[in-house]
């Protein structure tokens, strides 16, 4: 099973990563930390690798560039705990056990320094340029991101919290996992509370992604690909659907179920998404920019209790905000395209200074290390 998604994303606080979650420690067998210019064939080394094991039949986590929605950022092959990630800026991450698990690969070895040196002031220029049109886009992003984020916070202070801890307990009481001995009720709409007799002794995590971006291109979603392989339950209402996803993940971890949260990129502490792995089974919010338009097993179509009504939003209100949000996105995603065209030049300069046939014999060596490894 291959999944598409996406490790950080730009943000009104800017580029936030989660790159961490790729891979994370405890799990990890081996991780490759990918370092050099952009245009140094990081990407298509991590294409190469990805194919490898597709090709393989083992499943797969492939993490996109949201700058270049084309581009990768990192692979996770779980059941190997196998991970390589571009560990450069504005996503730099370094090695935490070198040698032993992790490995840098330095692509700047195969660059012809002094052909680049000649460039370093044009090179510089530009890289401030990069930086003052991302820098323009983050201002829009913000300025929608709060229209959002007091849309939502209102909405959410009429909700009456222990129905949404009881829809919560329904959505959860759907399943049965007979390995952890997980007591439930038949359907998802008997509020039951899972029991798990040996909760002590297990440890659940949450890993955080995201499945859409907002790229140069567009908004970019991979949520349809990446919920395909899940029976997926929708949350059709804007108004709480957070705080339920956030409930969801809190109940499911507290009973020794691992979960993976996906973010808004316009509210990066937003809940867009949360999935149970081990149960095939993901909870999605089917309204909204980046709402999941897939095939759902049902809505949980329950209108939230709230109070009062006059603190809601008017649908006019709506209205209104909507398009100014969708206008301020506009103007950014117009400012993130200057911006890659600007790194277009600046990878142009690094790509004919490159020995890829380097590059290539690495791949094939990695591609290698891998079939003794894992058998693939």
């Amino acid at each position: 099973m291959t999944r598409h998604m996406f490790a950080g994303g730009y943000t009104p606080l800017g580029f936030v990563d989660f790159f961490d979650y790729i891979m994370p420690l405890e799990t990890a067998q081996k991780r490759y930390f990918l370092k050099g210019a952009s245009g140094s064939g990081k990407s298509t080394f991590i294409k190469k690798i990805a194919k490898k094991f597709e090709a393989a039949s083992v499943g797969i986590d492939i993490f996109h560039c949201a700058n270049d929605a084309t581009s990768l950022d990192g692979i996770a092959v779980k059941d190997f705990g196998f991970a390589i990630m571009d560990a450069t800026a504005p996503h730099s991450h370094d090695p935490v056990i070198p040698a032993a698990i992790d490995e840098i690969i330095d692509f700047a070895n195969f660059l012809d320094a002094e052909k680049v040196r000649k460039h370093a002031n044009e090179i510089k220029n530009l890289l401030d340029s990069k930086k003052n049109m991302y820098e323009k886009a983050r201002k829009f992003l913000q300025a929608a991101g709060n229209i959002c984020t007091a849309n939502r916070e209102a909405h959410e202070a009429t909700l009456i919290r222990p129905r949404i801890q009881d829809l919560a307990r329904m959505c959860l009481s759907g399943f049965v996992n007979k390995s952890m001995n997980i007591a439930t009720r038949r359907t998802i709409h008997q509020p039951a509370l899972p029991k798990l007799t040996n909760a002590a002794a297990r440890e659940a995590t949450d890993r955080k992604l995201f499945l859409c971006a907002i790229t140069p291109a567009g908004i970019v979603s991979f949520a349809k690909n990446t919920l395909g392989n899940y029976k997926v339950y929708g949350i059709c209402t804007e108004t709480g659907a957070d705080a339920l996803l956030t409930e969801i993940k809190n109940l499911a971890n507290s009973c020794g179920i691992s979960t993976e949260s996906f973010f808004s990129p316009l509210e990066p502490n937003k809940r867009e998404c949360v999935i149970l792995p081990a149960e095939k089974l993901a909870f999605a919010s089917t309204k909204g920019i980046f709402a999941y338009t897939g095939k759902v097993v049902e809505e949980v179509a329950e209108q939230f209790p709230t109070i009062p009504k006059k603190l809601l939003t008017s649908k006019a209100d709506t209205l209104r905000n909507n398009k100014i949000i969708k206008n301020l996105l506009d103007a950014a995603i117009a400012s993130m395209k200057n911006a890659v065209a600007v790194h277009s030049k600046i990878e142009n300069m690094y790509i004919d200074k490159m020995d890829f046939a380097k590059v290539d014999d690495l791949t094939e060596k990695i591609l290698q290390d891998c079939t003794l490894a894992f058998g693939v």
